[in-house]
């Protein structure tokens, strides 16, 4: 990541559980040379350790992690995972100069490309703020793309970027074998739950709601 960013002001947050049996090995990379393993400076790298009612899920995560920044009006948030590979170099410069009109950009994951919101998703912080949060809380861990993609275009607040590349490395691309992690996330059981949560968000009203908000917010 390290080699494909080109501004200062771009830091990675790594979100780990307080109960990862790691814990202590990510705390101590900020003091030593070792976070070079993950292609990031040390002073771009920062940890957070998240307790057991801030996480469970990719969402309940997610939105935990970050919740203390959704303040900073000039902050755009975005987040990848372990299986996201960032191979464009300036990835950041051009996220950024996309939404100085706030919204929500995108890139090319290699593998669903501009048809769903996944290639690595970047929002301002003021429209997190004013939605309450960053993936659809309704949602454990699937749909959160298909929401973004309907917010994004109900505002006309979406921009797909194919020039910034952020492959996704998940065995529905055939680029990873799939274990426990990947069977846990997306067993049809969550894929039911989420789609039906989604769909809920969608129809209900409440993406009407959150959608008019948000405009109030960024006018």
């Amino acid at each position: 990541m390290q080699t494909t960013v080109s501004s200062p002001s771009t830091r990675l947050l790594v979100a780990i559980d307080s109960d990862d049996p790691l814990r202590e090995d990510y705390l101590r990379l900020p003091q030593t040379d070792t976070t070079r393993r993950f292609g990031f400076d040390i002073d771009r790298l920062a940890i957070r350790v998240l307790q057991p009612d801030q996480t469970g899920d990719m969402v309940r995560a997610m939105n935990s992690a970050v919740r203390p920044f959704v303040d900073q009006d000039d902050l755009i948030i975005g987040m990848v995972n372990d299986d996201h590979r960032f191979r464009t170099k300036g990835w950041d410069k051009r996220v950024a100069e996309t939404l100085q009109r706030p919204g929500i950009a995108y890139g090319d994951d290699l593998f669903q490309g501009s048809k769903l919101v996944c290639g690595g998703v970047f929002i301002n912080a003021p429209i997190v703020k004013a939605l309450g949060w960053y993936c659809l809380p309704t949602c454990s861990h699937l749909f959160v793309d298909n929401a973004w993609g309907v917010l994004g275009m109900t505002m006309d607040r979406l921009t797909y970027l194919p020039d910034v590349v952020i492959e996704h490395l998940h065995p529905f691309a055939g680029k990873a074998e799939w274990d426990d992690r990947y069977e846990a996330a997306n067993n049809q059981g969550v894929i039911d739950a989420d789609n039906l949560a989604y769909h809920e968000w969608r129809d209900g009203g409440q993406m009407r709601r959150d959608v008019e908000r948000v405009l109030r917010a960024i006018a």
